[in-house]
């Protein structure tokens, strides 16, 4: 594919995602009973939408492999399509679980400054 409309079709894509987050974001407040207009609004309207693309080759030895550390999510919402690949993991009561890739669906993850954002309301919602 020609560079040009590789660097087209990942503007598009992710303008879409972004839209998808915004709408996600929307309905969440709404949820929370919180002012859906204007509640993520803000400081939070020029907030950086960062997409990276990764293609990782199978390794042969599993074992030499380094992935990524255990971290927390720093942005509100985090849209991720993990495409076939596996490996993704959530911490869960002290528990690392295995997030299996569903073909043609995204992991939405609510990161640290979702907290802080919903005033910790989206953690008692989901408990």
């Amino acid at each position: 594919m020609h560079t040009h409309a590789c660097r087209e079709r990942l503007a598009n894509y992710s303008v879409a995602v972004q839209e998808l987050a915004w709408k996600l974001l929307r309905l969440i407040a709404e949820e929370l009973g919180l002012d859906d207009h204007n509640f993520f609004k803000g400081d939070l309207t020029g907030g950086e939408t960062l997409m990276n693309v990764h293609y990782y080759p199978l390794c042969p030895d599993p074992n030499l492999t380094m992935g990524v550390r255990p971290h927390s999510d720093r942005y509100i919402i985090t849209v991720l399509s993990q495409g076939d690949v596996g490996g993704l993991q959530a911490k869960i009561g002290g528990r690392w679980i295995g997030v299996e890739p569903i073909h043609n669906a995204f992991v939405i993850n609510f990161g640290l400054q979702m907290e802080v954002a919903s005033h910790q309301l989206l953690i008692l919602w989901i408990v």
